[in-house]
């Protein structure tokens, strides 16, 4: 025999048997429960921040699936732009030894992973945070230092590195 009780989450009802043993849900409350999912997709921003020169934090609300086209377009193959869980990128980021991004790591969140000039990627961002200012650039880590918006802002108004080689 089974009996009926309701469910508080789904206002459902659910058939429990009984003399079966239930934890309440305040005693599970607090304990992680490691999916090789999330375990997947952690080592994978990982990897990412390992193989990278830099990334960069940006807020994304208010991008049409078109618009994020654009700006992956916009960065060409010198950067990855993706769109990220803010708990998996902070557990990443404690992984790869990245410090400074817990602050930066609310709201919706999308990061530029930079594969090879940082400058042109700071501009194709800047440029195309211009064009549209729902694309807000948070801060981000570069070479071993993490950076602001501002200091960012800074980058992208540096010339190429061939005009400073060339200089």
């Amino acid at each position: 025999f089974c009996r009926a009780t309701p469910c508080v989450c789904t206002r459902a009802f659910r058939l429990s048997r009984p003399g079966s043993v239930r934890t309440p849900r305040a005693q599970l409350e607090g304990v992680p429960m490691a999916r090789p999912d999330k375990a997947a997709a952690v080592a994978e921003i990982v990897d990412s921040f390992n193989d990278s020169a830099g990334a960069v934090l940006t807020e994304y609300r208010g991008l049409t699936v078109k618009q994020l086209r654009d700006l992956r377009r916009a960065l060409g193959e010198n950067a990855n732009y993706a769109v990220v869980k803010n708990t998996l990128t902070k557990l990443a980021a404690t992984e790869a030894g990245v410090d400074g991004f817990d602050d930066l790591l609310n709201g919706p969140t999308a990061i530029a992973f930079i594969n090879g000039d940082v400058v042109e990627a700071a501009k194709g961002l800047r440029d195309f945070a211009k064009a549209n200012t729902a694309l807000v650039i948070k801060g981000g880590y570069i070479d071993g230092a993490s950076m602001d918006a501002k200091e960012i802002g800074k980058l992208a108004d540096l010339e190429s590195r061939e005009v400073l080689m060339g200089k």
